[in-house]
């Protein structure tokens, strides 16, 4: 009898150290991936871990809401494969608050944007695609290649909803790229058309769009 009471005493113990052990190693996933960025300046619009870039960001303010649209990577301390997320804030006594990152737009599961889809921006209208109406439209560009951006194009899409989801209106670029088009600039310095900016000069469907080549050239699309 007295070496069962050992024997269960010793399970007992053996159990509750396990258990200790496990609770004091185990930690939550944002604890594991979760690190602050450095702050040297003025503080940032919102906290994301370190590892994860916020690039080209897009303002967008309607009433008493604010999107922030930015390009985001996927992978932690990775620029292989990029989305564009959107935060949505709400404002109180003077103040914005930003809620948690979602995705706005992901890449295309083939084809010239499968990869990287980055630099958007988003206008509010009245658009129509497929016999279905949308109030916002979204200019972004994108690349089918994990080792650079060069060769972006431009696509649009569109939502019925700020924070979408956003749906591609074609499978197809919107401003397609390639060197021979812009041979007359010599190719050495064309590698692809980027940062589209989008203008709605009637409040409707009617549409400014400006982007730039590779960073070099500024071109303007009008279409309605």
């Amino acid at each position: 009898m007295r070496k069962n009471r050992l024997l269960y005493g010793v399970l007992a113990m053996i159990s509750l150290l396990a258990t200790l052990f496990s609770t004091a190693c185990k930690d939550t996933d944002e604890d594991k991936t979760f690190e602050p960025k450095p702050i040297t300046g003025i503080s940032a619009m919102f906290d994301e871990s370190l590892g994860y870039y916020n690039e080209h960001a897009s303002v967008f303010t309607e009433n008493s809401e604010r999107y922030v649209y930015y390009t985001k990577n996927k992978t932690k301390n990775e620029d292989k494969s990029e989305y564009i997320a959107v935060r949505k804030a709400t404002q109180s006594g003077g103040k914005w608050t930003l809620g948690d990152a979602k995705v706005a737009l992901d890449v295309s599961n083939s084809g010239w944007d499968s990869v990287k889809v980055f630099q958007a921006d988003v206008i509010k209208g009245a658009f129509k695609l497929n016999g279905e109406n949308y109030s916002y439209l979204m200019a972004y560009a994108g690349t089918d290649s994990e080792t650079s951006r060069k060769g972006a194009q431009i696509g649009l899409a569109v939502a019925k909803s700020a924070q979408g989801p956003f749906v591609k209106v074609s499978d197809n670029p919107f401003i397609t790229w390639s060197s021979n088009d812009y041979s007359q600039y010599g190719e050495l310095i064309t590698n692809g058309v980027c940062e589209p900016s989008l203008i709605n000069y009637n409040g409707s469907s009617q549409v400014i769009l400006f982007y730039s080549l590779f960073y070099i050239y500024a071109f303007l699309y009008i279409f309605t």
